[in-house]
């Protein structure tokens, strides 16, 4: 096996894929030189003030749509459920109004505003 591989080596084919791995080597070993770890973001729980701040955000760029405004709200708010509710029951696509037990469980999972 260790002629075959010497053999593999003296070629042309070999010469250039050891050619290809020293310059692999020589580029990892530059790289890791540098301290600085690449970092896209860092991330921390928000505190109540600022789950607060960005609800608040959050239903004002719901009620006007801009492009490329983007907030982050997990569900949906009650007001705006009813807003949609309402206007969906006057044009139409909701006959009836909807149950008060249905309701409540609903609110049971509806989830809070978090960042």
């Amino acid at each position: 096996m260790g002629e075959q591989l010497g053999s593999l080596l003296k070629s042309q084919s070999g010469l250039i894929l050891l050619g290809c791995l020293v310059v692999v080597a020589v580029l990892q070993l530059w790289s890791a030189g540098s301290a600085k770890k690449g970092k896209i973001a860092t991330s921390y729980w928000g505190s109540g003030k600022e789950k607060q701040k960005a609800a608040i955000i959050a239903k004002k760029q719901m009620l006007k749509v801009t492009r490329n405004n983007v907030a982050l709200y997990v569900g949906t708010p009650r007001e705006m459920r009813d807003r949609l509710e309402n206007e969906w029951r006057k044009h139409g696509l909701i006959k009836t109004p909807s149950s008060s037990r249905w309701r409540n469980s609903v609110q049971l999972l509806n989830a809070s505003p978090t960042l």
